[in-house]
């Protein structure tokens, strides 16, 4: 049996130690962690009843992009070459046609990634770099509500980046997109070429 019971009491008329309030959050997560949600009947849950994520039947707890669909959209992104003139610190999404469709059973968290390079044929000088971003979109805008950041400079003229984030997702179909930008700094002014490499999402139901 799985159980919980304080193990700290504070003296009367004092406040918490934040270290001990920690511990106890720690002991009930230890507690819950314990427990087989899979298994809380007394016949269990039966192989045959496990669904694959990416099955036609769209069962299961978990899922991935739509009914039939694959795990990720390998090189499904864009090739785009940016420049400082007409790009300087904005962001722009990868173009995938029709967008790359998530179909949610029910109101869930779903994890969301992308990777992809960003490549100049024009080295940096000196203190001359980019500052280039990778994120995640989700829902047709172009700016992700986070990012993984890298840099092009005098050091490499490529940076690889890859970032991981969790968004809610909304019953029925949603679209999610690579969202990037290169902004130019200390002068230096030569073109990027930016590579989608991948993009995937796993919906965690509960």
């Amino acid at each position: 049996m799985t159980y919980w019971r304080r193990s700290n009491y504070p003296v009367n008329g004092h406040a918490d130690v934040p270290n001990d309030v920690w511990r106890e959050f720690q002991r009930i997560r230890d507690a819950l962690m314990d427990i087989d949600q899979n298994n809380v009947l007394p016949g269990g849950v039966a192989n045959s009843n496990i669904v694959a994520p990416g099955s036609s039947s769209h069962g299961g707890i978990s899922d991935v992009r739509a009914v039939g669909g694959g795990f990720t959209g390998e090189g499904a992104g864009a090739t785009d070459t940016l420049t400082r003139a007409d790009s300087d610190g904005v962001w722009f999404t990868s173009g995938l046609t029709p967008g790359f469709s998530v179909q949610s059973r029910g109101d869930a968290w779903w994890l969301v990634a992308v990777s992809g390079q960003f490549v100049t044929s024009t080295s940096p000088v000196g203190a001359a770099f980019a500052q280039c971003d990778l994120g995640v979109s989700v829902g047709g805008g172009s700016r992700p509500a986070a990012f993984s950041p890298g840099v092009i400079d005098a050091t490499q003229d490529a940076t690889g980046l890859a970032f991981c984030g969790v968004v809610k997702l909304s019953a029925g179909e949603s679209v999610i997109d690579a969202s990037y930008r290169v902004a130019w700094r200390g002068g230096y002014s030569g073109d990027v070429d930016v590579d989608i490499q991948n993009l995937w999402a796993v919906g965690l139901y509960r």
